[in-house]
């Protein structure tokens, strides 16, 4: 119970956007990881192809992310409107709200 009070929690914070999962853009991160890298250069993972497809799809240019296998795909998918998508660790001296509400130095 305690764990999925703090999940549900989690989804509350302004630097979560929850994004519905349809057919469509089920169909487009299956795509992601079914396209065939260049030699030598990383592939889109299942886990990570609906970010993708999401950020794709909403025209977001930059995917925050500490994932290692995740950051080496940045510049190589494009938005809808056909910008690079960016994808790079948060900023953490952000002095906002949420998860780096407490980090200001």
């Amino acid at each position: 119970e305690d764990s999925a009070a703090k999940i549900a929690a989690y989804f509350d914070h302004d630097y979560i956007q929850v994004a519905p999962l349809d057919t469509a853009l089920a169909t487009q991160a299956r795509a992601l990881v079914q396209k065939k890298p260049a030699k030598g250069k990383p592939y889109c993972r299942p886990k990570d192809a609906t970010y993708v497809a999401t950020a794709a799809d909403w025209n977001i240019a930059e995917l925050h992310t500490f994932d290692r296998g995740l950051l080496k795909l940045s510049r190589q998918f494009l938005t809808r409107d056909g910008q690079p998508i960016v994808i790079c660790k948060p900023d953490v001296n952000f002095a906002g709200t949420g998860l780096f509400a407490e980090v200001v130095e």
